[in-house]
């Protein structure tokens, strides 16, 4: 969820950021075919002008007020734990940040799935080929070394 996305990255904000702070606007819920089940899923904006211009004023009369970033990331929060059949919190594997470290459960499972059918692929294709039962030469080069690139990509 971009939001709660957004949330995080604010708590942990480089250096060499653009903005003094963004300013969030929440424009209710909206469904949409295909997207989290049918049920109404919130819809943020950002204002990203850096400075004071038209749309500001625009902004004023329309008496749009930015949103808390605490309170924006208080909503994310509470509506990826309501949720998580449909969303998760973002992450990034191998990384050690507190903020982006944590992968769902049923992530890590499903990798280990994925990890054991490549490693039961390669052994497979290992076993035909001593034993001859290989396509041609060629073919059977090509996918072993599809099978092996992918392996190595999930073992990292």
């Amino acid at each position: 969820m971009l939001g709660h996305a957004i949330g995080l990255h604010l708590l942990h904000k480089p250096q060499t950021f653009d903005y003094d702070e963004l300013s969030f606007f929440f424009a209710g819920r909206q469904s949409f075919k295909g997207v989290f089940g049918g049920l109404p899923y919130p819809i943020f904006w950002i204002d990203m002008k850096p400075s004071p211009s038209l749309e500001g004023k625009e902004d004023e009369l329309q008496s749009l007020e930015p949103l808390k970033t605490e309170l924006v990331y208080k909503f994310c929060t509470e509506f990826v734990r309501e949720h998580d059949a449909y969303c998760f919190t973002p992450y990034i594997m191998g990384n050690d940040h507190a903020a982006f470290a944590d992968m769902p459960e049923r992530h890590k499972r499903r990798i280990e799935v994925l990890r054991n059918y490549w490693v039961d692929e390669s052994l497979k294709r290992t076993d035909e080929k001593a034993a001859g039962l290989a396509k041609n030469e060629q073919e059977a080069t090509t996918e072993e070394k599809t099978a092996e690139r992918v392996l190595k990509e999930i073992l990292k």
